[in-house]
């Protein structure tokens, strides 16, 4: 009776108290990749899906709660007119935003990913991933972290 060697694993951990914790694991005889912790490895900011729709609340919530303050003012000195109260409010909101994006956004927030990136790189070339490989990991982007990165063809033709 002869043993069948097992799948060809490779595992990149870091410590972390004394603790040996595994953030990735790559399969290398079924090309599958799982990787562990979201905030380790591929931690970048959907733009999209979190940035510009909590943007947009917190700008609508601004308009709407400086549109109240102001009205409030204007209404107890007898002089209130509803479209320079609402410009007003506009106005202040935007150049509260702006100044978020320009005081917080660009010098933290962008860096912070632009490290997070090269880091997250770094940590798959040592898995002796290609860049196609990984290019083609962060377009799939699952939910369960598992990548498979030789997907089988369907080779089963439609007749019509």
């Amino acid at each position: 009776m002869v043993a069948e060697p097992a799948d060809y694993v490779r595992v990149i951990y870091i410590q972390k108290h004394g603790k040996n914790k595994i953030i990735a694991l790559y399969n290398q005889t079924q090309q599958v990749i799982h990787l562990h912790p979201k905030q380790i490895i591929f931690s970048q900011w959907s733009l999209l899906h979190k940035g510009i729709p909590n943007l947009i609340s917190v700008f609508c919530f601004s308009v709407i709660l400086l549109f109240l303050f102001f009205a409030l003012v204007a209404i107890s000195n007898h002089q209130f007119h509803f479209f320079t109260v609402f410009l007003d409010a506009l106005q202040f909101s935007g150049f509260g935003l702006l100044l978020w994006i320009f005081g917080f956004i660009c010098p933290f927030v962008i860096p912070f990913y632009a490290f997070k990136s090269i880091q997250s790189l770094k940590l798959l070339h040592q898995l002796q991933l290609n860049d196609k490989q990984i290019l083609h990991m962060k377009k799939l982007n699952p939910q369960n972290r598992i990548y498979d990165l030789n997907p089988m063809k369907n080779t089963v033709k439609r007749t019509a």
